[in-house]
């Protein structure tokens, strides 16, 4: 694959985990990557990453009423 398709490709699969494209271009999308073996395997490769890098971000669970404590803290309200 030349070195243009495949940036064409990233972006195109950036633009589809992004919630960019419409649905007809969604359509389009998936069909061709349900075709093509090489693009399939980079769709999941780039969307196992954003999976891995959403649950590595994920925020703490904090005590129940702590936020509230906090902002009326800064609100001075003690």
């Amino acid at each position: 694959m030349e070195s243009f398709e495949f940036n064409e490709l990233r972006k195109k699969i950036v633009s589809y985990l992004d919630k960019e494209m419409n649905p007809d271009e969604e359509k389009i999308f998936l069909h061709h990557i349900k075709e093509n073996p090489i693009l399939n395997r980079e769709f999941e490769q780039q969307q196992s990453i954003r999976i891995k890098l959403r649950q590595s971000f994920q925020r703490p669970n904090l005590a129940p009423g702590l936020h509230d404590r906090i902002r009326d803290s800064i609100r001075g309200k003690r």
